[in-house]
This record gives structure tokens, C-alpha cells and sequence, in this order.
């Protein structure tokens, strides 16, 4: 018997058929994909890891199916890459925490006109993914960082100082006190300057947490 999910994207292939990269990609177990991409572990700045290299092919495939189709194969793929990176990554920062206290998860938010285009942030739906995997990890907290101001694509801007000045005040902190002495993992699909993470750390930097760590999938 076939899913709700499997008769939507047999309908939405037969609209708009995917791609070479996407039929490779939807074709890979979970296993195989673990198997294919191959982590790299930029360091973007004293506190910001990149997990993987956005210029692979079928990791950018994977992520493009997922921030705009909300693929289900993808989400759970990408979750999985998630979690056996940042395992390695916090068991060589263990500096950053205390073995039995859990993370604080917070998601790098949408602009409000990406949540009325596409009616989800992925980010969350990443972490989500990712606590399912491993509960005990810790909890995703979703009404921290608030995005008050879209900003362009850093891409269309050519000096780091445009770059900064492009997403200052574009956060704000609600609640501080929620995340006082906790242990913060500020998480994102693709950094491309490091200034947005940079930005939305010194909010969330306000409510003087333990920790704080930033963590994308890719660079």
C-alpha cells in the first residue's frame, strides 16, 4: 500500500520531473549516502564548525530537496549526517560541557517571507530529526532567537564589512533568562560568510549562556 508521502511525490514528479542529481540521490540508502559524502570540519571562527562541503553535489542536492520540497528521505538523511558529525565534534570540544548536562538546541530562524513561502523552518525540522535519533542529547528551543528584519542573500555582497553590516540587529533575544548557564549549539543548514552565525551568537551571547557553539552542515 502506498504512503500519503509517496503518492504526493509520484504527483509532484509527474509535474515537474527531478533532476539527474536528485534521481541519484533519492536511489542511495541511508548508508550509502553516509558513505558518499565525506566530512570536512571547517573551522569558520573560534566558536563555528561546518560539518561537510556544500560544493558536493549530492549533499547539495540533499539539502536543496529538503529546505525547499521538505523531502522526507532527505531530512532523515541529512539529520543522520548531523548526528555522527556532531558526536565527533563535542567528544573532542569537551571543554564545552559537562557530560551529564544536555544541549540547548536553537535554530538559526527564517525571515518571515521564507515561513510564509514554504510554511516551515527547516532548521527546526532538522533538529527535530536529529533529537529523534537521540533524545537524551538535549532540547530544541524554538522561541529564543527571533529573526526582526530580512536581510538579502550574503552572497550579493562583495566586502566583509557589507556582510556584517547586512544582518546586524536582524535577531533578537526573547527570554533570556532561559538559556542562562546552559549549553548552547546554535545550528544551520549552510554557512557561506560565518556573519549571520556571528550575529545571532552575540544575541544569544546576551542571555549569558555556559556554552555556545555554532554548527552548520556545510560551507
Amino acid at each position: 500500500m502506498f504512503s500519503f508521502h509517496a503518492i504526493v511525490q509520484t504527483f509532484l514528479d509527474a509535474l515537474f520531473p527531478p533532476s539527474y542529481r536528485e534521481e541519484q540521490f533519492r536511489n542511495l540508502s541511508l548508508d550509502e549516502f553516509l558513505t558518499h559524502i565525506r566530512p570536512s570540519h571547517t573551522q569558520i571562527d573560534t566558536t563555528t564548525t561546518a560539518f561537510f562541503r556544500y560544493k558536493d553535489p549530492i549533499l547539495k542536492t540533499a539539502l536543496h530537496l529538503f529546505k525547499y520540497k521538505h523531502n522526507i528521505h532527505a531530512k532523515r538523511a541529512l539529520a543522520h549526517a548531523l548526528y555522527s558529525e556532531l558526536l565527533d565534534h563535542l567528544e573532542n570540544h569537551s571543554i564545552f560541557n559537562d557530560i551529564h548536562e544536555p544541549y540547548v538546541f536553537v535554530p538559526i530562524p527564517r525571515s518571515k517571507s521564507s515561513l510564509t513561502k514554504y510554511g516551515f523552518n527547516h532548521i527546526e525540522l532538522l533538529i527535530k530529526e536529529l533529537l529523534k535519533i537521540s533524545p537524551s542529547l538535549g532540547t530544541l528551543y524554538t522561541n529564543t532567537l527571533i529573526r526582526i528584519r530580512n536581510t538579502p542573500p550574503q552572497t550579493s555582497t562583495l566586502s566583509r564589512e557589507e556582510r556584517l553590516s547586512n544582518v546586524v540587529d536582524s535577531f533578537t533575544l526573547q527570554n533570556p533568562e532561559t538559556i542562562r548557564d546552559k549549553h548552547i549549539l546554535l545550528i544551520d543548514d549552510v554557512i557561506t560568510t560565518g556573519a549571520t552565525m556571528s550575529e545571532a551568537q552575540k544575541r544569544l551571547e546576551a542571555g549569558k549562556p555556559k556554552t555556545l557553539q555554532g554548527i552548520a552542515l556545510a560551507h
